[in-house]
């Protein structure tokens, strides 16, 4: 009798996992799409997980690869891409004549005060590697942009880097969103008994060292206009972050954190300083999209408004679709006057939308 009361406890424990894990993805989240009909495909970058916006030319500088290529075990290599928003062409390749393996990921674009531009972007030239690759963008219109590669950036603290903010010429945060490498038993039980050994790091131009701990799978990073804030996005954590940035040191501070029921992805600073971000409300659906190209995930966008005096976000729904229009969303990148883009993980197009009320 005693054993048959220990197996009930312990199987309605494992019960309880199982529905806290199905409640965490999503699955029994309803979906009520709205915004999608605002919105237009743009064709010629597939896999387009993150983008920036140039605001020299206007132009939106976007990440592009082909991961179903890639999870297939044939990588083709990836691109960066420039679309003129005010145009009638698709995204242009910039980086064609770049030398050795390319597959890039997130990306973040510097301009400093004598207005030259400095593109950064993470690279994954293998499946167990990551580096950061820095650009100088050059052209004063859509149509000139061009760029030309000054270094690649390495060292022990990249472990699966997954986004980054330039802070200076040389200088950035990144993401790894899993402290141990891929394709071992570490990375099998960090991510399936979803341990907080994500991070975010920072690199001073000489030397990269670990600023934040404790994070579960931290995706997007951004910083205020002001550059006095650093904001980081949990994906399985399902957390909004805001931390005081020391500008002498690089050092992080936490000062608020927001719970939301999404997986948040990379994130997009808008003229008023404004978060806006790209989500996955039903992680799982994600999960098997990312398997099957004919399983649909649903697509979201999020706003979120930082009130520094009262250390707390307001966050606003933007946009929702259920993946027919566009699935796996990873950013949602504001143009101005209510004009934004949706990027995605997989799919071979982005959406061009406008805001509805």
């Amino acid at each position: 009798m005693k054993r048959k009361w220990v197996f009930g406890v312990v199987a309605a424990v494992l019960a309880l996992g199982v529905l806290k894990t199905l409640s965490d993805a999503g699955a029994f989240r309803s979906i009520h799409p709205h915004g999608s009909d605002a919105c237009r495909p743009i064709e010629g970058a597939i896999g387009a997980e993150d983008a920036d916006l140039d605001a020299t030319t206007g132009a939106v500088i976007i990440s592009s690869q082909d991961r179903r290529a890639w999870l297939a075990g044939h990588p083709s290599p990836g691109g960066i891409f420039a679309w003129d928003p005010t145009g009638t062409v698709g995204p242009r390749a910039l980086t064609m004549n770049f030398t050795g393996a390319f597959h890039p990921h997130g990306l973040s674009l510097f301009t400093a005060a004598d207005g030259t531009r400095r593109l950064f972007v993470v690279n994954h030239p293998t499946e167990l590697t990551s580096v950061v690759e820095l650009f100088s963008l050059e052209g004063a219109t859509p149509e000139a942009l061009t760029l030309v590669h000054l270094r690649t950036v390495s060292a022990p603290e990249f472990i699966s880097l997954n986004d980054l903010v330039a802070v200076g010429p040389e200088s950035f945060y990144l993401t790894n969103d899993a402290g141990t490498v891929n394709h071992t038993a570490a990375r099998v039980a960090e991510t399936f008994l979803q341990l907080p050994w994500a991070n975010v790091v920072f690199f001073d131009g000489k030397q990269a060292s670990v600023a934040v701990k404790g994070l579960q799978f931290a995706n997007g990073i951004a910083t205020s206009r002001d550059g006095h804030t650093v904001f980081v996005s949990e994906s399985t954590g399902r957390q909004l972050f805001a931390f005081s940035r020391d500008q002498a040191t690089g050092a992080l501070t936490e000062l608020a954190r927001e719970k939301l029921e999404t997986g948040l992805d990379n994130i997009a600073i808008d003229g008023s300083g404004a978060l806006w971000i790209g989500a996955h409300p039903k992680l799982l659906a994600f999960l098997s999209h990312a398997k099957d190209a004919a399983a649909k995930s649903p697509s979201q966008v999020l706003r979120a408004t930082w009130a520094p005096a009262e250390k707390r976000f307001e966050v606003h729904e933007v946009w929702l679709d259920d993946g027919t229009t566009l699935s796996g969303s990873s950013v949602g990148l504001p143009l101005g006057e209510g004009r934004f883009v949706v990027g995605s993980v997989f799919e071979g197009h982005l959406l061009d939308c406008k805001e509805v009320p």
